[in-house]
């Protein structure tokens, strides 16, 4: 072959005496070569024809009809070489040996065909290109680091020993790092609260504090070198438990969700969102660990609803028991809210506070004559365990109004007569003041009796 022969002293040299360049390929028909095709492209490209491109390591040297060549190395001279002219690169040498190559600017390289051949062109427009390099290419598109987390493009970030000329990459391909592990392409990501390249430097928050989450965009974060700067800066405390404003939107209240979750069968009136944002799940957190239906209590109302709130006394029972059995609360279904967050309670059990609810709200629904599905109650215990909050709200049907002496029930407050009820502190203030006046009354006329009598 012209070329790449086992022994290389074959390989045909068609350099002094004869200034010819080895072939950089030529067009076949057959044995016969076919001349004006200077190109693969140009050469298997002609249509009708059964033309082949063969390299210079494919073209034997003694292939062809050469009998007008009387001499063998002639022969082999005319099969492969040439002189090469018109190129961008490859072009014969000029007798006294200078290169009519083309020179690229700094930072550009020959163009080459699809092939890797050299192109026909005669000016660095023509024949120059940027390829080779992370960014920046002519043609090449640019690296990607984006996946995996591997980081920031460095094409922002050269370095100063490449005079700005871009990232060149080594001839087996770009890659993120250099064999080094030093930034080629790409910049890895560290110092963030989350997405760093190495993940190992992510800030997992439970591990600071089990009830706390990550902050939003957290790649963006820088994490800081301690504990308490992870904590400060990559974590935070969700917001819960509130009828609107919480860190999972999942859990807001609106007026789809107060009517989904409310009135589920469609049957009653519409319900919306409360407007007048005070109480429970508004300014402090739900009570306890409630239901949906539980939650709509506090974040919902209806169109002709008509409500009221009660305290009674609770009744405390025989004694001190710790208020550790909550089994049974979760899916207690008539609404009744025990913050269980207050693990003791003096004198009642958990299953003594769901008797008197459950009494509570037996003997109201009794005094009204409406369907079950039309009756809403809560019930909590107060803070100091006296008291038995209830909260009760009647439900028209969709497009009717409740009857009059419903609404006069309701509003009056529906008996019960196995509880007292508490005394409102505004009746327990003036009955006190009244006390004192009395007793001021008394004295001022027992001293002015003395002082009659002792005069």
């Amino acid at each position: 072959m012209c070329s790449g022969n086992t022994d290389e002293s074959e390989n045909i040299d068609c350099g002094d005496p004869i200034l010819k360049s080895l072939t950089n390929g030529r067009c076949f028909n057959g044995d016969n070569t076919e001349g004006g095709y200077t190109t693969k492209d140009s050469c298997e490209g002609v249509q009708g024809g059964n033309y082949v491109w063969k390299l210079p390591n494919e073209i034997s040297q003694i292939i062809g009809d050469r009998s007008e060549i009387d001499d063998l190395a002639d022969h082999k001279i005319d099969n492969c070489c040439e002189i090469i002219s018109g190129f961008c690169a490859g072009n014969t040498p000029s007798t006294d040996n200078s290169s009519d190559d083309i020179t690229c600017p700094i930072g550009k390289k020959i163009k080459e065909d699809n092939n890797g051949d050299n192109i026909i062109g005669r000016s660095p427009e023509v024949c120059c290109e940027i390829r080779g390099n992370c960014f920046g290419n002519t043609v090449e598109s640019d690296f990607e680091c984006s996946s995996p987390p591997l980081a920031t493009p460095m094409e922002n970030n050269i370095p100063a020993s490449t005079n700005g000329l871009g990232l060149v990459c080594p001839d087996t391909g770009c890659t993120p790092l250099d064999t080094d592990d030093e930034p080629l392409c790409c910049k890895p990501i560290t110092g963030k609260c989350s997405g760093n390249t190495n993940p190992t430097e992510n800030i997992t928050c439970t591990d600071i504090d089990s009830n706390s989450i990550l902050k939003d965009n957290p790649n963006s974060i820088d994490r800081g070198g301690t504990v308490g700067e992870h904590e400060r800066n990559c974590c935070k405390i969700p917001t819960t438990n509130y009828c609107i404003g919480n860190t999972d939107s999942s859990e807001d209240f609106d007026d789809n969700k107060c009517n989904s979750v409310m009135n589920p069968g469609g049957t009653l009136s519409a319900f919306s969102l409360i407007t007048d944002t005070v109480g429970p799940g508004w300014e402090t957190m739900y009570p306890g660990d409630l239901s949906e239906e539980e939650k709509g209590t506090y974040c919902c109302t209806c169109s002709g609803c008509i409500s009221s709130s009660t305290t009674f006394v609770a009744d405390q029972g025989q004694g001190t028991q710790r208020f550790t059995n909550m089994e049974g609360f979760t899916n207690f279904k008539e609404l009744i809210n025990i913050d269980k967050g207050n693990m003791i309670i003096e004198g009642l059990t958990n299953d003594e506070v769901k008797s008197q609810c459950d009494l509570i709200r037996t003997e109201m629904l009794s005094g009204i004559d409406i369907p079950e599905s039309q009756f809403q109650f809560t019930c909590s215990l107060s803070e100091d365990e006296k008291y038995i909050n209830v909260n009760t709200s009647v439900v028209p049907l969709e497009g009717e109004e409740l009857p009059e002496e419903i609404v006069a029930k309701v509003t009056a407050g529906l008996p019960v007569l196995s509880f007292k009820r508490a005394k409102k502190k505004d009746d327990e203030g003036t009955g006190g003041t009244l006390t004192k006046i009395l007793l001021v009354i008394t004295v001022l006329i027992l001293i002015v009796s003395l002082i009659i009598i002792y005069t």
